[in-house]
């Protein structure tokens, strides 16, 4: 049976792949008492989650999607000839001709030239966690089941077959026959595993292919990426891809980390974004970065709904892993890029960065990025399933109503999560960088918090999320990392309570682990300016903006100042751009 291009776009909603058998075994108390609390979860946000937009809907979008790749306004006849400086990291291309504005190119945008093509964007857990685990991270223990993740990692890579501590997983991994590999296996009590292995080395079976007809639909978004500009190594590693997706699992490597005691999952990223100067705002056509971003979604939906056709179990749940973590960080990683986008302009409206652009220049910029990020795909189907035709062009339009609603947002947010920290936690706070509140006790800094979002884990409120310790600074990356291993780890071991169960604790791991990670791009951004205009930061603020480098865990954004001016040299020299070098990236390699 072969998929349907509904299917493979039903998936950008919700992917619920099979990842756990059935739980032969009479259930614990503790897997009863996650379920009971799960399905209460699911019962309050059940009606909220359903989507208006039926698969039908889904499907006519990607064909009028498609149909945009021979229509003549998206012909880019300004070509970049100058550049201004903005902001210490941003370049604004102007035609030579005419003189017009081109488009903003983002030199702090990671670029896979500076860092390399494989990236560890995930990894798969070898220790067994179970019910009970998951309870008291539920409740709030998590400290006591990371003491026995740290536990498990100081044991011998070679664990005796009785020890019961490796993942259920592990026994159910199939490879398929004449599968050959190079390194010596690891023992894991009965088990033997090669150290490093692809994902083409596992057992996927003979339907993990696209029909003809989904084919030559994902042949003409391809087309849509090309004619808009771009990479020439992004649109031929993912025509590739479309053409014959089983070369996508031999991008994907997994490696035994004996240290943590996972397997890392690196990707060989040649079909990613992220070969070039990347431009946040296309000034003559500016609905450009928007249709990007759909296709993107598009075609990550495609892959993954394509492993829903692996038939081992295991094998299915483990590359969807890599899949879904792949473009959910990719996603992430534009957004961290334009929020801290937003901020740079919100500096030189002002004064807080200089800037020779005038106020309705930034403020149409400050809209377009705000039109870009927007839920433009649901806006588009539901024009498309009314007869209307969707308008690409109000982009900066539909940007001020999004910019509005994100800013009333904030603002009731903020009085709600300031109030909490005072009244329930006992904090005297002090609000600093517009988002942000210092909570101090007695005279003393305690934490630092975003208060612009909301802290929440299956309907247990926490309020305003942790964005520094003051006296145990590691402390939010190593409780994200772990909620990332945690989610991980739930998604294909099978812990008795259900795969669909399975992926809502999945789901609000991962929410707990990015909770406060993109506000935090605002604060990043503003001790960055702050530093290039007095040259220096005080201990104090210069530690904290190392530390937010550092727990932002996403594997495609800089995580040092050195890294982050790296990518500054490599974009700017791509453009031909040198002048930019010097002021963003002194003193930091």
């Amino acid at each position: 049976m072969n998929l349907t291009w509904s299917a493979l776009l039903c998936a950008t909603l919700t992917v619920a792949l099979p990842v756990s058998q059935a739980h032969a075994e009479p259930k614990t108390p503790e897997e009863r008492e996650l379920e009971t609390r799960l399905e209460a979860a699911n019962g309050a946000v059940s009606d909220a989650a359903a989507s208006p937009i039926s698969a039908d809907q889904w499907s006519e979008a990607a064909g009028r999607l498609g149909a945009i790749a021979s229509a003549p306004e998206l012909e880019d006849d300004c070509v970049d000839a100058r550049y201004a400086v903005f902001g210490g990291k941003y370049a604004i291309s102007y035609d030579g001709a005419t003189g017009a504005a081109c488009k903003l190119y983002d030199l702090s945008f990671p670029t896979l030239r500076a860092r390399g093509k494989t990236l560890s964007v995930s990894a798969l857990p070898t220790q067994k966690y179970t019910a009970k685990d998951y309870l008291e991270w539920i409740k709030g223990n998590d400290d006591q089941v990371s003491a026995k993740a740290r536990a498990f990692q100081a044991t011998p890579a070679f664990l005796p077959a009785s020890s019961g501590a490796e993942a259920d997983w592990m026994s159910a991994v199939r490879f398929k026959d004449g599968a050959g590999f190079a390194a010596a296996p690891l023992a894991f009590g009965a088990r033997r595993l090669p150290k490093s292995f692809h994902a083409s080395d596992l057992d996927v079976g003979r339907r993990f292919d696209f029909p003809a007809r989904d084919k030559e639909r994902l042949k003409a978004l391809i087309g849509v990426l090309e004619r808009i500009g771009a990479p020439e190594a992004t649109v031929r590693a993912w025509a590739e891809v479309a053409a014959h997706p089983r070369g996508f699992l031999e991008k994907v490597r997994f490696d035994y980390n004996d240290a943590k005691k996972v397997y890392d999952i690196a990707l060989d990223a040649d079909f990613l974004p992220f070969n070039g100067p990347v431009a946040l705002i296309d000034f003559k056509t500016p609905y450009k970065p928007a249709v990007e971003r759909l296709i993107r979604s598009v075609l990550g939906a495609s892959l993954r709904s394509l492993a829903r056709v692996i038939p081992n179990q295991t094998a299915r749940s483990i590359v969807n892993v890599a899949i879904e973590d792949s473009f959910e960080f990719i996603e992430m990683a534009y957004s961290y890029q334009y929020t801290q986008f937003e901020d740079t302009l919100r500096a030189a409206m002002d004064g807080r960065a200089k800037s020779d652009l005038k106020p309705a220049e930034l403020q149409s910029m400050l809209d377009l990025a705000f039109g870009v990020r927007s839920n433009l795909m649901s806006q588009y189907v539901m024009a498309l399933a009314q007869g209307q035709k969707f308008d690409w062009t109000q982009i900066e339009k539909i940007g001020k109503r999004a910019r509005y609603d994100v800013e009333k947002a904030r603002d009731v947010t903020m009085n709600e999560t300031n109030s909490r920290l005072v009244l329930k936690n006992g904090c005297e706070m002090r609000i600093t960088d517009s988002y942000f509140g210092v909570c101090s006790r007695e005279g003393r800094k305690v934490a630092l918090y975003s208060l612009t979002s909301r802290h929440s884990v299956l309907l247990w409120s926490f309020g305003a999320p942790v964005v520094h310790k003051y006296d145990t600074p590691n402390e939010v990356t190593m409780k994200r990392g772990f909620a990332y291993l945690l989610a991980v780890g739930v998604r294909v071991a099978n812990i008795g309570i259900g795969h669909r169960f399975s992926y809502m604790l999945s789901d609000a791991l991962k929410g707990f682990a990015r909770n406060g990670a993109l506000d935090e791009a605002i604060l990043k951004n503003r001790l960055w300016l702050e530093k290039r205009g007095a040259g220096e930061l005080d201990a104090e603020n210069q530690k904290l903006l190392s530390t937010l480098y550092v727990q932002n865990l996403n594997p495609f954004l800089a995580h040092s100042e050195a890294s982050e001016a790296k990518f500054i040299r490599a974009n700017a020299q791509a453009l031909e751009i040198p002048e930019t070098v010097s002021p963003a990236v002194a003193g930091l390699e």
